[in-house]
C-alpha cells in the first residue's frame, strides 16, 4: 500500500498500553469495562491509568524479541503534500 502502513493489532494495542500506563494520564477516566491483557493478567483500564512502574514490574519476567524497523527505503521519493 503505497502512501500508508500496515500494523498488526497488538502494535495498536501497544500503542494503546502506553498512553494507559503513562504517568501523565493518571486520573484519567473511562467506563470500567475495558481493560487490556498481558498473558494471564488483565488490566482494568480505569484502575491503571499512570501505573507504569508497577505494569513494568510484572512484565519485567518476559523476554521480548527486539526488531528494528527501517523505513529508509521509503524515504527516497518521499515529497510533502
Amino acid at each position: 500500500m503505497r502512501g500508508g502502513i500496515r500494523l498488526p493489532a497488538s502494535s495498536v494495542l501497544g500503542l494503546l498500553a502506553i498512553a494507559v500506563f503513562a504517568p501523565e494520564n493518571k486520573g484519567q477516566v473511562i467506563p470500567d469495562v475495558y481493560n487490556l491483557s498481558w498473558h494471564q493478567h488483565i488490566f482494568h483500564i480505569c484502575g491503571w491509568w499512570g501505573w507504569q512502574d508497577h505494569f513494568r514490574e510484572i512484565i519485567s519476567v518476559e523476554q521480548f524479541p527486539i526488531v528494528t524497523i527501517d523505513f529508509a527505503h521509503l524515504w527516497d521519493d518521499w515529497e510533502p503534500l
